[in-house]
């Protein structure tokens, strides 16, 4: 009786595991899903991402993921996105700040002076997405709590 609960039991555990390992892989590789799920937005097909990266992830996948996306479609960028005119510092430097424990190429960084941008706020948290948009890269930093 002990070795059958024993097998359960470990059982039980191995397939936790497995789920877990399954759901941060479905997280790391497919981040439209997580555009859709936490920010309930849904980038266009269109896009190709050029760059990414993320710190650290904890626990539940918080941290901080940032990527930039090549554009071929401009006009889906703007039926997606209410995207306004940059000129604001404060966003500048928070985006800045946000993204600065990153080695992140110049070539990947917005030009600020040339750029749209948005804001979302997450409806139950902290949680932050910066959408910065220069007619060509479409950048996406979020910073997840």
């Amino acid at each position: 009786m002990k070795k059958r609960t024993l097998f359960i039991l470990i059982f039980f555990i191995t397939g936790m595991l497995v789920c877990m390992a399954l759901e941060t892989y479905h997280l790391m590789t497919h981040q439209g899903s997580l555009y859709r799920d936490h920010w309930h937005i849904t980038l266009p097909e269109d896009l190709t991402s050029i760059y990414k990266t993320h710190s650290e992830l904890g626990f539940q996948n918080d941290g901080v993921y940032y990527e930039v996306f090549d554009v071929k479609n401009p006009s889906l960028i703007t039926k997606t996105f209410n995207l306004s005119h940059s000129g604001d510092d404060k966003f500048e430097q928070t985006f800045l700040d946000i993204s600065y424990e990153f080695s992140i190429p110049s070539s990947y960084y917005p030009h600020f002076d040339q750029c749209t941008y948005q804001i979302f706020k997450s409806d139950y948290g902290y949680d932050e997405m910066y959408v910065i948009y220069d007619q060509k890269y479409l950048y996406i930093l979020q910073n997840i709590f």
